[in-house]
């Protein structure tokens, strides 16, 4: 037991410990490109998000246009706020403390503080790529594994290049990989809902309009929503049509066939995308 009452899990407390070694090198030093990620928050804020991507930025440094994604975007205003708050916060509380540190002050106002501020999201998803992959690792239960979830999780949190890349140089790419991770995790760990496929119809509608031979697919998929539906809630009950959809030979020629449509899909993609680029 700690002097808090439960002691640490040694996941939380190696976590702990790569924190505290980006919060280190947080405000050492910063890559030119964070330049970037601070004016396009400000004035993001002070501007709007309406018509952002098409407004060049006032300040400019390796780009005239954003080009980070939305959620990258966000991210940095939400740093950004924080930034603002803990530094009007810190302002307000030297005034009336006079026993405040007032060299802290004076710190947040150089723009390496801000630039500090601006690589937590980074940071914040090394930390939480990290506990993905450690309940990937955990829920594998591979015996061939040589090593347990924690010392492999170390293998990240302590690897030089992750730590340089997002709390010293500021770049983003945990952000993505953090989300490609987790699409593989919920493919592989958790069970789609019938329902889901639903949220892939309108799109695959649209390419449809542009692109006739889509439209078959969309029509495809259409009939195996409501098939997937009916198997799992068959109202009305119509017993003809309960068991075909139960049937294993209809189940399993469903699967073989949409394999087969899914291939096709993702082939005409990138044939198109080839020949024209702004398809989609």
């Amino acid at each position: 037991m700690s002097f808090f009452g439960k002691k640490p899990s040694r996941l939380t407390q190696i976590i702990i410990l790569g924190l505290t070694l980006r919060l280190i090198l947080l405000f050492l030093d910063f890559g030119f490109d964070v330049n970037n990620h601070i004016v396009w928050a400000k004035e993001a804020i002070k501007y709007g998000l309406p018509g952002f991507y098409e407004r060049a930025q006032v300040e400019r440094f390796t780009t005239t246009y954003p080009n980070y994604p939305p959620l990258a975007i966000f991210l940095f205003i939400i740093a950004y706020g924080l930034y603002q708050f803990v530094f009007k916060a810190t302002w307000r509380v030297n005034l009336w403390l006079p026993l405040f540190p007032s060299k802290l002050v004076i710190f947040l106002e150089k723009r390496q503080a801000l630039a500090g501020f601006m690589k937590l999201p980074a940071v914040f998803f090394d930390l939480a790529l990290v506990v993905l992959i450690y309940r990937w690792i955990r829920m594998k239960k591979d015996k061939n594994n040589i090593f347990g979830p924690l010392a492999a999780v170390s293998f990240i949190l302590f690897n030089p290049g992750f730590f340089y890349n997002s709390s010293y140089f500021g770049q983003i790419e945990s952000i993505p990989l953090f989300f490609i991770l987790l699409s593989l995790y919920l493919l592989f760990f958790s069970k789609m809902h019938e329902r889901h496929l639903q949220q892939a119809l309108p799109f695959l509608l649209v390419v449809g309009l542009k692109d006739k031979k889509f439209l078959k697919a969309f029509f495809y998929f259409s009939l195996v929503y409501f098939i997937n539906i009916y198997h799992n809630w068959p109202v009305p009950k119509i017993i003809f049509l309960e068991n075909f959809v139960n049937s294993p030979m209809v189940v399993n020629g469903v699967i073989i066939v949409s394999l087969i449509v899914y291939s096709w899909l993702v082939a005409n993609y990138y044939a198109d995308k080839k020949t024209s680029p702004s398809f989609c």
